[in-house]
C-alpha cells in the first residue's frame, strides 16, 4: 500500500506541476490587464451585514492515511461554527460522515471530485457554485481543504473563493524570489499598462473572459493539492505501518524462539531425570 500511494503522488505531483505554467501565465496577464487589485462580487444584490456563506470541505473517501482526515475536518467544523447558517458541501465521503454526524445539514458529497480530480468534474462543480451564488443563494465561498507543503507536512487551510479578491498586479505586488511569496510594497506606484500591449476588445472585457478560467483553476488546484496530501499521509502511514509489523514480527519470533528453547530444555531434562532413574 505504501508503495501503490507513492505511484498515486507521483501521478498528481505531474499533473500539478504541469498546471503551474498554465496558472501562473493567466495570473501574468491578469496583472497586465487587471489595473490593479480590484475585489468583485458575482451576486447583484447588495451584501448583507452577515454575508451568506458556502463552504467546500475537502477530505478523502478512504482511510489509512494518518491523521489527514482528521485534521481537516476538524478545521471545517471550526469553520461551519465559525459561519452559522453556512451551506455545506463536503467532498469527500469521510468529510460528508463527519459533518453529518456533527450535526449539519449537507448539500450532497461529490465523492468522485476527490476519487480522481480532473478538470472537467472541477470546472462543473465551480459553474454551479458560481451559478448558485449568482442566485443570490450565498455571497462568499470558503475553500476547506489540506495545503500540500511537502512529502512530510501537510496542513489543513481556509481560501476564500468568492467574492473573488485581489487579483495579483505587477503595481504593488512583488515576488519574493526565495519563498515564493507576494508581498505588497509600502507605497505601489501609480498602474499603466505596457504601450507595447494592444488589448482587444478591451482590458475589462479580457478579465471578463479569464476570471472564470482562474475561478475553475482554483477549484481544480485545490482538488489536486488535496489529493496530493492524502497520498503524501498515507505513504507516510503505511510505512509507520509496516516499521510497526516488522517490530511486532521481531518481537513474536524472540518470544517463539523463547518458547521454543524452554520446551526443548524441558524435554532434555525429562530424558535425563529419566536415564538416572
Amino acid at each position: 500500500m505504501k508503495l501503490v500511494a507513492a505511484s498515486e503522488l507521483r501521478k498528481v505531483q505531474r499533473i500539478a506541476e504541469t498546471l503551474i505554467p498554465y496558472a501562473e501565465a493567466l495570473d501574468d496577464i491578469m496583472a497586465t490587464v487587471g489595473g490593479g487589485p480590484t475585489r468583485r462580487s458575482v451576486s447583484s444584490d447588495p451584501a448583507p451585514q452577515r454575508p451568506r456563506t458556502a463552504i467546500v470541505a475537502v477530505a478523502s473517501n478512504n482511510s489509512l492515511c494518518g491523521a489527514f482526515n482528521v485534521n481537516v475536518i476538524r478545521h471545517a467544523l471550526a469553520e461551519a461554527a465559525a459561519n452559522p447558517g453556512a451551506v455545506l458541501f463536503p467532498v469527500g465521503r469521510k468529510m460528508a460522515d463527519a459533518l453529518r454526524a456533527a450535526g449539519y445539514a449537507v448539500d450532497g458529497d461529490r465523492y468522485g471530485l476527490i476519487a480522481k480530480p480532473t478538470y472537467e468534474a472541477a470546472a462543473e462543480f465551480a459553474a454551479e457554485l458560481l451559478q448558485r451564488c449568482e442566485a443570490g443563494e450565498f455571497d462568499r465561498v470558503l475553500l476547506v481543504y489540506t495545503h500540500y507543503h511537502s512529502a512530510g507536512v501537510q496542513k489543513p487551510t481556509t481560501q476564500v473563493w468568492l467574492p473573488f479578491g485581489e487579483i495579483p498586479a505587477s503595481a504593488g505586488m512583488t515576488k519574493d524570489s526565495h519563498s515564493g511569496q507576494a508581498e505588497r510594497d509600502p507605497e505601489p506606484p501609480s498602474v499603466e499598462i505596457d504601450t507595447d500591449y494592444i488589448i482587444e476588445p478591451s482590458p475589462e472585457g479580457v478579465v471578463e473572459r479569464i476570471m472564470p478560467l482562474l475561478l475553475r483553476l482554483q477549484i481544480y488546484t485545490m482538488l489536486l493539492d488535496s489529493a496530493q496530501s492524502e497520498q503524501a499521509a498515507r505513504t507516510i502511514a503505511m510505512q509507520a505501518a509496516s516499521d510497526n509489523a516488522e517490530d511486532l514480527l521481531a518481537e513474536l519470533t524472540l518470544e517463539y524462539n523463547k518458547s521454543r528453547q524452554q520446551k526443548i530444555t524441558a524435554e532434555i531434562l525429562d530424558l535425563v531425570a529419566a536415564s538416572e532413574a
